[in-house]
């Protein structure tokens, strides 16, 4: 017999990089984790949650911006620069 593989489920495993220059902070809304903060020069994972188009927030010293964005499945890394 084959052994068959089961599918595993699409998660998106999201890292952010505050390349700001000052601290942020981050909400993927309709995931449960809530906003985190990322500290200037930092890298946070932010969590794991069913990939997919969600809408987000983010705020910091380059001003406030909400928006709609696809997280892909696997490990996803934003990186964010003023």
């Amino acid at each position: 017999p084959t052994n068959t593989v089961q599918p595993t489920s699409s998660v998106c495993n999201l890292y952010i990089r505050n390349s700001t220059g000052e601290v942020m902070y981050y909400e993927v809304y309709g995931t449960g984790i809530g906003q985190k903060t990322i500290p200037a020069g930092g890298e946070i994972y932010y969590g794991s949650f069913p990939a997919g188009s969600y809408s987000y927030y983010v705020s910091g010293v380059c001003g406030a911006h909400s928006g709609f964005r696809n997280f892909p499945s696997g490990d996803y890394l934003l990186n964010y620069i003023c």
